[in-house]
């Protein structure tokens, strides 16, 4: 089972391979000592925006019901961080992801122009 902490700059640059903008805030899904995913959201113009990335080891467990209920799980937890803010909460749909909009509709995304997705949560 995995465990849920806070996002460190560490997690980030170990799956994106670059440190994160400076006002980001979120969760980290963790097995042991790897990282499994990490979501959270960053202050942009007049709105947060949604990132996340997830490890291939991940991608691999997810063909297993069970991971993708605790990623789901995981990122619903990071939208819990921001739902009372007072900007809206943007996503971009990766299409070099597969499963990238499946992902954003599950945790509550609806298409809002082109790959732009906007939380049903945000304002």
């Amino acid at each position: 089972m995995a465990n849920v902490v806070p996002m460190t700059a560490e997690h980030v640059v170990s799956l994106a391979g670059t440190p994160p903008p400076a006002t980001i805030k979120g969760l980290t899904m963790m097995d042991g000592d790897r990282v499994l995913a990490v979501a959270g959201f960053y202050l942009s113009t007049a709105c947060y925006e949604f990132a996340s990335f997830i490890s291939p080891e991940l991608h691999d467990r997810m063909r297993n019901r069970r991971w993708i209920r605790e990623a789901l799980r995981a990122g619903k937890q990071v939208l819990e961080l921001e739902k009372n803010r007072q900007l809206p909460i943007y996503a971009v749909a990766d299409q070099t992801v597969p499963g990238s909009r499946n992902w954003l509709e599950h945790l509550g995304f609806y298409h809002h122009h082109k790959d732009i997705y906007k939380w049903h949560g945000s304002r």
